[in-house]
């Protein structure tokens, strides 16, 4: 069986040399990729971005196609995709996060006779509090792509109910990865905050954690922070902040093979977004032990569900407060060895991955 990923931003996760800002989504399915190229009943093929990389390379067993330019007008980008998905002509095409490209790819699939496999990212996507519905030709696209994609997946039941009440579809429900740790977590090296995302305005608020930080002096905080694609103005606004913040340390970009060495010595994570899905970060943090303060984000209810932290209900004041709540040695304790069992019982890569398989196996 021959399948194909498309995530334009994935490219750095398959080749750590070039520097380029990337997801959770991303991550998702480069980890799902990976996973399932060790079954060698797959052909895995992975469509990225022009990062000026040849037009196919290769990466342990997946084939990693250059595709769209991201600087490209949609009309361009549309055609390019087009040509690049001719070539790889696999039979199924799985996308993750909702874009203005989404539509495009699942009516290309339809009319090519291919399968296509969409894999909600956020929340919003779902329940019509994402941005994009608040046009009127995107709240109409969204659903022309829900009604043509052959198999929808979601993270979490939640989604999967909204889905179906917003746009009456089936989904399955397949829950985010993460490779297990490499090494156990000491706790008492654990020394700062960490931050964690793009510089994202409208979804990761990080104006938020350097508040925080602001507040609470006698903690070491660590942001890291790439710009989000065309928030430049904003990305350079936070880097100042934060640079006035003595004990805020900024930084703007890791490759994500590197990230493990941020998460282990992080005390807490902090999410300050004002909307997600499953954070793939929350698993990192899970793997390491490192407890979550979450301003709003709680997908399911796992943090009162498993106790792996604390949600602050959109209230900066309670997010002050937990902070100190959490801290308190006992307690944190207890959520850091929550966190870790939670994570490895729910979201082992193997057993999600398998789950994944059997569903687009289905569709062939």
């Amino acid at each position: 069986m021959k399948i194909c990923f498309i995530a334009p931003k994935s490219y750095q996760l398959f080749n750590p040399k070039v520097r380029s800002t990337f997801g959770g989504s991303e991550v998702q399915l480069s980890l799902i990729a990976k996973q399932l190229s060790k079954n060698h009943k797959v052909n895995i093929n992975f469509m990225v971005a022009n990062y000026g990389q040849s037009n196919k390379e290769t990466f342990g067993k997946i084939q990693v196609w250059k595709s769209l330019n991201l600087e490209s007008n949609i009309l361009q980008q549309i055609w390019t995709f087009y040509k690049t998905f001719k070539k790889v002509g696999a039979y199924i095409y799985i996308q993750r996060s909702l874009s203005k490209f989404s539509g495009a790819i699942a009516f290309i699939c339809k009319l090519s006779g291919k399968k296509f496999v969409y894999m909600v990212a956020n929340d919003g996507e779902v329940d019509l509090t994402h941005p994009f519905y608040k046009k009127t030709i995107w709240k109409f696209l969204a659903g022309r792509l829900f009604i043509l994609s052959s198999m929808i997946c979601v993270q979490s039941e939640y989604q999967k109910n909204q889905l179906k009440k917003n746009f009456n579809r089936d989904s399955v429900i397949i829950r985010s990865v993460i490779n297990p740790p490499g090494q156990t977590t000491i706790i008492n090296e654990k020394n700062y905050i960490l931050w964690i995302g793009r510089c994202d305005k409208v979804y990761k608020q990080p104006e938020i954690f350097l508040r925080l930080a602001e507040r609470l002096p006698n903690y070491k905080f660590v942001m890291i922070s790439p710009p989000a694609t065309e928030q430049q103005e904003f990305f350079i606004s936070i880097k100042k902040q934060a640079e006035s913040v003595p004990n805020v340390k900024f930084i703007d970009f890791v490759p994500y093979h590197e990230t493990s060495v941020y998460f282990n010595k992080a005390k807490l994570l902090v999410n300050t977004s004002s909307q997600e899905g499953f954070p793939a970060t929350f698993l990192q943090a899970g793997i390491h032990r490192t407890p979550i303060l979450s301003l709003n984000i709680n997908p399911d209810g796992i943090f009162s569900k498993y106790g792996i932290g604390l949600v602050c209900h959109n209230d900066f004041d309670e997010l002050i407060k937990n902070f100190n709540t959490i801290i308190d040695e006992n307690l944190y304790k207890k959520q850091s060895e929550n966190i870790y069992l939670y994570t490895i019982k729910n979201h082992d890569i193997e057993k999600n991955t398998n789950e994944f398989y059997k569903y687009i196996k289905s569709l062939s």
